[in-house]
């Protein structure tokens, strides 16, 4: 008898593998590194121009996807990411 999540995860494991069974992401790693790289710069972004600016994180989210309007924050948000953008 199968358990309920086994054949979502078969779905899962077909799709994630290429035509010759090999992994997707192994194929093409080099666009996956760059990826990677940029979402660990940006980790945590919010949280750090939230403390900066003493307010909640959940605020400066609603800022970065425009659901709130501050000045203060876009700038703090473009601050970072330019400092971001700088690192090697």
């Amino acid at each position: 008898m199968k358990r309920p999540n086994q054949k979502l995860n078969s779905k899962i494991t077909s799709k994630a593998n290429g035509k010759n069974g090999k992994s997707v992401l192994a194929q093409d790693s080099a666009p996956l590194e760059s990826l990677l790289d940029l979402h660990r710069r940006h980790h945590g972004i919010f949280a750090r121009v939230a403390q900066n600016l003493s307010v909640d994180p959940s605020y400066v989210s609603r800022v970065a996807n425009g659901k709130r309007r501050s000045p203060e924050i876009e700038q703090a948000l473009a601050r970072e990411l330019r400092r971001i953008g700088a690192r090697p």
